[in-house]
């Protein structure tokens, strides 16, 4: 048996190496490529069909969050507003304000203080009022002592009344009128032994209508339109004078900085007295001027224009004001003007004893160039004003003598001068809270003519 199978094994074995021999006979790495292979399908077609997925239920996912900290989130916000729409609200009623005060006091020489006032206002519609105020003393002067036969009553007294009502027409417009009454008592202080004594009474009266529109928040417009008459009447004299005056103020805004004014007023003054003056004189008053700011200064230009129908007045209008030229220091360059007719009405009051006959109608015109340095230190604020003044047919008071034995009487004539003066006008504010502010200034005229 195992000599079968070692035969067996044995031709196996021969006949498997003989099998290997290539009994064709070509070349090893040499091949003829007859025709190239190319596949293709025949005879094809789509197939169709249609595959129906079963349904299937799917539980719901829950979610799990863990918040580990709370986050805030803050930032700016305005204020919510609530705007109802088509809701009716139940209609207010303005509620009115009505203020008060009586005052009255007594001394010795009679003297006798006491007033009142009124005033009624509701907002955006009307306000009316009036005040009153008085003020009298009485008192003897013993002009010769060893004797009691001069012996001159003194009079002092000032009454003022004033009624005003104003209503609104609009929510920018408004009618305002005023009423005003004044009456003047001086006694003339007759220092000599002769019985010329006299009592000087002068009475004002005026009346004022007024229109303001004020649009110059919505559409930047700004309108006064005025009407006034007053007049003074020298008793003692028989003498009086009126004035009537019409004025228009127009102001527009041409930017967010830069805006334009218009004032325009028109005066006619008339004085009456028995046959001693007779006068009727008519002066036009143009200030045109336009302001501008920008981030460190505000300027005013403009020109003041007067004409008086005798003469004409030219002056620049000018308020620059400056901040910190230098460090601290603020300066301000400005003009001013002022203009009237040296009239009763305007001369009697700062001379009460006027010898009404020596009033002229003379233009009266003041001018003035300003520069004025400051310097802030905490609370304090020092500051000097330097100014340079022209005065035209400025008055100037002098005793008045009538008859020839040239007994003072106690009445001023005036002249009228043309004169110059220099300024200096020092000043110190000290503001230690919003409620509290100390100013303390000293103001000195050096007069450019030593003989005036």
């Amino acid at each position: 048996m195992k000599v079968s199978i070692l035969a067996f094994l044995a031709i196996l074995s021969h006949g498997f190496t003989y099998a290997q021999v290539d009994s064709l006979g070509i070349p090893s790495e040499q091949v003829e490529v007859i025709k190239r292979y190319e596949a293709a399908i025949l005879q094809a077609s789509p197939v169709g069909f249609t595959i129906k997925p079963d349904g299937k239920q799917h539980s719901p996912i829950r979610y799990s969050y863990d918040i580990s900290g709370e986050k805030i989130i803050d930032f700016e916000r305005p204020d919510p507003e609530i705007r109802p729409i088509g809701y009716e609200a139940e209609p207010t009623t303005a509620t009115a304000m009505k203020n008060g005060y009586v005052y009255g006091a007594y001394g010795t020489h009679e003297t006798i203080s006491a007033g009142g006032a009124y005033h009624y206002f509701i907002e955006d519609w009307l306000n009316a009022g009036f005040k009153v105020n008085h003020f009298s003393a009485n008192g003897v002067a013993d002009l010769l002592p060893e004797t009691s036969e001069n012996m001159l009553n003194l009079h002092y007294g000032d009454t003022e009344a004033e009624a005003y009502a104003g209503y609104h027409l609009g929510t920018q417009s408004k009618l305002n009128v005023r009423g005003t009454f004044a009456q003047m008592r001086r006694n003339i202080n007759n220092f000599s032994a002769s019985d010329f004594d006299s009592l000087i009474t002068v009475r004002k009266s005026g009346a004022q209508i007024s229109y303001d529109y004020n649009g110059f928040e919505d559409n930047g417009l700004a309108i006064r339109i005025a009407s006034i008459y007053d007049s003074a009447n020298h008793l003692s004299d028989n003498f009086g004078d009126g004035r009537f005056a019409a004025e228009v103020n127009v102001m527009k805004s041409l930017s967010e900085k830069f805006s334009v004014e218009l004032p325009v007023k028109y005066v006619r003054t008339m004085a009456d007295s028995v046959g001693l003056i007779e006068e009727n004189v008519q002066d036009l008053i143009l200030q045109p001027n336009f302001r501008f700011r920008g981030q460190n200064f505000t300027a005013k230009l403009g020109l003041d224009y007067m004409y008086t129908f005798e003469r004409s007045f030219y002056f620049p209008i000018v308020d620059v004001s400056l901040e910190a030229v230098l460090p601290f220091i603020d300066l301000r360059l400005y003009t001013e003007s002022d203009y009237k007719r040296n009239s009763l009405f305007s001369l009697v009051e700062e001379v009460p004893h006027l010898v009404s006959n020596t009033v002229d109608y003379s233009s009266f015109y003041f001018r003035a160039a300003h520069i004025r340095p400051s310097y802030d230190y905490k609370n304090f604020t020092f500051a000097i004003d330097a100014a340079y003044l022209w005065y035209n047919n400025d008055f100037l008071p002098f005793g008045k003598r009538v008859s020839d034995s040239q007994l003072e009487t106690g009445r001023f004539g005036i002249s009228f001068e043309d004169r110059e003066a220099i300024r200096l006008s020092p000043s110190v504010s000290f503001v230690p809270t919003d409620d509290i502010k100390l100013n303390l200034s000293y103001t000195h005229d050096f007069f450019v003519d030593a003989e005036v």
